[in-house]
């Protein structure tokens, strides 16, 4: 009898042995499953990703070589080719080790029967490739034009096709693999689920401990697939992902931007060891460069900043930064997305310097042109001063009508010379305005006056109005005013045949002195369309009017 009490503790232990062995054995379960479930999905997604990323470098090394054979057909320089042959040799060995790295990690019979197209494509564009090369080294460059437009181009394009078949079988096979380990991860959830049932009767307790467990479980396991399926998604780019302590993780472009062996070593670097000591055009600190951005995107969601990036070797290159502020684990993270610029840059530092070379050109052209004219304009006024001289020595009729000739061309010369120098002039920044007294009234009448024989020569009714409000005293430039007065009524004489041309000038209102001249004429016009071109250097609305009517194209442009 005594030992009938122990019989119902001997069951009640029995059957809470019975149950931690149950729970026991469904935490075991449950966190071997998860774990092989996690190790599973980070082996598909490292091999899918290390394929994928091969399939993309083959794809990049088919069109740096594109860009080679072209680059080296253009080409005439025989040492810049020679390089560039070298460079082309080099980017078909990586290709070619690239393509071996992928048949090597093919399984299913589409992957292999991709790889089996891009061989066989490969077998026919290489002898191409070559010819294309060759003929390019030999100086016959029409021909390697001919060979890469009609041949090479064409089977690159075919290489580039399967390629891009490839990466997306290596996508969608990575989108299944995570959806059947995901299913597997579902089975043992249920298998979890319904072994706590079972044991729930007995104690609630350690049902709530398991259920929290496998909640614990889940939720890892759901943030370890966001975490690979993001760094999947985004292999093109370096991926990071870090907090106010520094870096949390990072994926394999990272990795290769920055020449690290393995994410430890990344992860152990300080932001500040991962760049220049100075950022920005500013010079500003790389930490406080660093730290301002980072408050900016935990502020605003999202940042932009470009960084002088460091490799492990301590070489230098540029790149940009996406930084993205995002919950992971239920704590906020900064997620940046870096992107290598060193070639953009590149291409913009060798456009800066093309561009300074061609105002460099364009600054001696003037310099050049207007040292010129100013050398041609001095002899030129000896020409008329001697004409001038003969015209008053004894002539006969034909030997003066000759010398006036002489001396008309000489004036027309000496103006189109006088007009190149001042356009040089304004072209090279070298024109100075003079400011100095002068009578308005005077020069705009003294300049009406010397028109007022042609325009009876030419029969045309010359009206000039300038209105009592214009005061004579003025100052300014009163040589280039009576220029710019001179050149626009000359070119109403020359495009007017009938009716009339006309000058009018009036004060404007308000305190300042603001004067408005108007040239106006009855003559041919000029059309909407080509009124800005009459305003350009040695040029007219129609270039058969320079032949009819004379001139240079310069009067409304100086």
């Amino acid at each position: 009898m005594t030992a009938t009490p122990a019989r119902p503790l001997f069951s009640v232990g029995l059957g809470f042995a019975l149950v931690i062995v149950i729970l026991s054995a469904l935490t075991a379960l449950g966190v071997r499953q998860m774990r092989e479930v996690n190790a599973k999905l980070e082996r598909v997604v490292q091999v899918y990703n290390v394929k994928t990323q091969l399939a993309t470098r083959m794809r990049e090394n088919l069109r740096d070589r594109a860009i080679l054979m072209h680059n080296i057909v253009i080409s005439t320089d025989i040492w810049q080719k020679n390089h560039l042959f070298d460079q082309f040799l080099a980017s078909g060995e990586n290709y070619a080790k690239e393509r071996a790295q992928l048949r090597s990690l093919l399984q299913t019979p589409e992957e292999k029967q991709l790889m089996d197209q891009i061989d066989a494509v490969t077998v026919i564009n290489q002898p191409v490739m070559f010819d294309v090369v060759e003929d390019a080294m030999s100086d016959d460059n029409a021909a390697a034009l001919a060979l890469l437009q009609t041949r090479a181009i064409p089977l690159q394009n075919r290489l580039v096709e399967v390629l891009d078949r490839m990466t997306r079988l290596q996508r969608e096979a990575s989108q299944q693999a995570a959806q059947d380990t995901y299913h597997e991860y579902q089975r043992t959830r249920a298998l979890m689920l319904l072994l706590g049932s079972a044991a729930a009767f007995i104690t609630l307790l350690i049902a709530v401990v398991v259920a929290r467990r496998t909640e614990r479980q889940t939720r890892l396991l759901e943030n370890e697939k966001r975490k690979f399926e993001t760094l999947f998604e985004s292999n093109s780019d370096a991926v990071v992902i870090l907090d106010d302590h520094g870096f949390l993780d990072c994926n394999q472009a990272t990795l290769s931007m920055f020449g690290m062996r393995d994410v430890a070593e990344f992860l152990a670097t300080p932001i500040t060891g991962m760049g220049a000591e100075h950022q920005g055009e500013g010079g500003e600190k790389a930490d406080a460069y660093a730290r301002r951005h980072l408050d900016q995107a935990r502020r605003d969601g999202h940042a932009f900043m470009e960084w002088m990036g460091r490799r492990s070797d301590g070489r230098l290159f540029p790149a940009e930064i996406a930084l993205h502020a995002m919950q992971l684990e239920g704590r906020p993270v900064i997620q940046a997305i870096m992107r290598d610029i060193s070639q953009r840059k590149e291409a913009e530092a060798a456009m800066a310097r093309a561009r300074d070379a061609a105002l460099e050109a364009v600054r001696t052209k003037n310099a050049f042109v207007a040292n010129v004219s100013h050398e041609v304009r001095t002899p030129m006024n000896g020409i008329l001063g001697m004409t001038d001289l003969l015209l008053r020595t004894r002539l006969d009729e034909s030997q003066r009508q000759y010398a006036n000739a002489l001396k008309s061309s000489a004036k027309n010369l000496l103006a189109v010379i006088n007009d190149i120098l001042d356009f040089s002039k304004i072209e090279a920044g070298r024109l100075e305005l003079e400011t100095v007294p002068f009578d308005l009234r005077r020069l705009l009448e003294e300049v009406c006056g010397m028109f007022q024989p042609r325009a009876s020569a030419q029969g045309l009714d010359f009206r000039v109005r300038i209105d009592d409000s214009v005061a004579c005293c003025q100052r300014g430039d009163a040589y280039r005013l009576r220029q710019i007065v001179l050149n626009l009524l000359d070119n109403a004489f020359k495009f007017t045949a009938t009716g009339e041309v006309g000058l009018t000038a009036r004060r404007l209102p308000g305190e300042a002195a603001r004067y408005r001249l108007e040239v106006y004429d009855s003559g041919i016009g000029i059309p909407a369309a080509k009124q800005d071109k009459v305003f350009e250097a040695f040029s007219q609305a129609d270039s058969s009017t320079t032949r009819r009517y004379g001139g240079t194209g310069l009067g409304l442009a100086i």
